[in-house]
């Protein structure tokens, strides 16, 4: 229980700290350059003004360093880095950009629309070219991306889990009340993260927010709310390189308006076509999916001591005519023994791999549950539907190479006694 703790102390104390050194080292900059001076910006920014090129780009670096504490904090519970963003072990980069190129053309229509209603900031009829053009460009492609990502390992990735991990998920029920208690807390905070007084604003803050979440469950990643969060965030500097963006930050009272609800539809839509696009190309979202074998691991001896003859003379009939029905009715004790490593009478399993760094064994899949093995990890038997799961494993959970939750010291599964 105190990992969760302490991991969420890691990433809100490291945010605040390199949000202060980044905001401090942006005012040294534009004081040096001879800008504006240190006074007279920090009173600027007090009134929700004062925004520069230099604080602007730092600003979206210290958010993007939240990967690297996101990243810290997986591995104080002992995983890799790869476990964060996916239930793979990875970042779907072929996933992600594919939900760039559908979310785009809704974001890019929704930007230019609002440019041409009166009084919005990018009011196309007040587009210039200024002396910090060419330099916001620049700070807009590079960073905004990265800052994007950042937000969404930061509260989707860390605060989330880290919350939802309080929750045993022993049943259906509390993996629910997990995933709402986590997508609520991490919606909120992202909310008062943007420090907005204006109501429209948080509304806007909080639905996006639990959209980002609803995205991670339904696609086993960020890298779909990650998407959305970019595609979202460029376009609406679609023409802030171009226009006075020193009040970008100022979200006091009756800076939005009932508009934003239309925005929040634009957002809905979006995630809407990414759940239709997830399902369609069967992306994988259980850490778990139902029917699925759990990989057999022999014991280390048995591996070592195998005289060598004897792994590459098997004939190649032996290994290719074996009756399917092994795979169904070997004994559930020979099976025990064989994960043991004491001696089993019954068939050796083909599906054999390289233990867990741990050295945790998973439990062989009992009589019910076996499918052949030409079942590929990952992949969901067709009429059948994941087990529910978090986008990610819970904090503190061990979990071994293939994805799947383990219970410390004992091999198994917690997730075969919900099935």
């Amino acid at each position: 229980m105190w990992k969760p703790l302490l991991g969420l102390a890691i990433g809100v104390g490291g945010y605040f700290a390199l949000s202060l050194i980044m905001s401090i080292a942006a005012l040294i900059i534009d004081a040096a350059t001879g800008r504006v001076g240190i006074a007279e910006h920090a009173e600027q920014l007090e009134q929700g003004g004062g925004l520069t090129p230099s604080l602007f780009t730092l600003n979206n670096l210290s958010l993007a360093a939240c990967i690297l504490l996101a990243w810290a904090v997986g591995a104080l519970h002992g995983q890799r880095p790869g476990w964060m963003s996916s239930v793979l072990g990875r970042f779907r980069w072929r996933w992600f950009f594919g939900c760039i190129g559908w979310l785009a053309p809704l974001w890019v229509i929704m930007s230019v629309v609002s440019s041409f209603l009166p009084g919005s900031a990018g009011d196309a009829t007040t587009l210039r070219v200024t002396k910090d053009t060419g330099v916001m460009i620049a700070a807009v492609l590079l960073t905004t991306p990265l800052q994007c990502v950042g937000e969404e390992f930061g509260f989707r990735g860390l605060l989330n889990r880290a919350v939802a991990s309080f929750v045993p998920q022993s049943s259906k029920l509390t993996s629910i009340i997990s995933a709402l208690l986590g997508g609520a807390v991490s919606s909120f905070a992202f909310m008062l993260a943007h420090s907005a007084q204006d109501p429209w604003l948080n509304v806007y803050y909080f639905c996006f927010g639990a959209t980002a979440c609803y995205l991670c469950y339904e696609s086993g990643g960020l890298e779909a709310s990650s998407a959305m969060h970019v595609v979202n965030n460029l376009s609406s500097m679609l023409f802030l390189p171009f226009t006075d963006f020193s009040r970008m930050f100022d979200r006091s009272a009756g800076t939005a308006s009932p508009w934003i609800l239309v925005q929040l539809v634009v957002v809905a839509a979006g995630a809407l076509i990414i759940t239709w696009r997830a399902r369609r190309r069967g992306i994988v979202s259980s850490a778990a999916p139902a029917g699925q074998p759990f990989a057999v691991t022999e014991p280390a001896a048995s591996r070592t001591t195998e005289p060598a003859a004897s792994r590459t003379t098997e004939p190649a009939a032996s290994r290719t005519t074996e009756p399917a029905a092994s795979w169904t009715t070997e004994p559930a004790a020979a099976r025990r023994q064989l994960a043991d490593g004491a001696p089993g009478t019954g068939p050796e399993p083909k599906a054999a791999v390289p233990s867990a760094p741990t050295g945790r064994y998973a439990v062989p899949p009992t009589a019910q549950d076996a499918v052949p093995p030409t079942a590929q990890a990952g992949v969901v038997p067709d009429g059948q539907r994941p087990i529910w799961q978090p986008s990610a494993p819970p904090m503190g959970t061990p979990w071994d190479e293939h994805g799947r939750p383990v219970n410390e010291g004992t091999g198994q599964d917690p997730l075969r006694e919900q099935r």
